[in-house]
């Protein structure tokens, strides 16, 4: 149990950090924050000058 609350307080935490508006985060799952985490790292990847393709 103290492993999922820890892994579900990353969770929120994470979510925190995602650039959405803050009506719209709470109504997010923890699979919507993992999913909009992953889209958001990658694009920032993807995107960053320098970056190869």
């Amino acid at each position: 149990k103290a492993r999922r609350d820890q892994i579900n307080a990353q969770i929120r935490a994470l979510r925190d950090l995602l650039p959405l508006p803050d009506g719209d985060r709470p109504r997010l799952s923890y699979l919507h924050v993992m999913a909009l985490a992953c889209i958001y790292t990658r694009k920032g990847a993807c995107l960053r000058p320098g970056a190869s393709r």
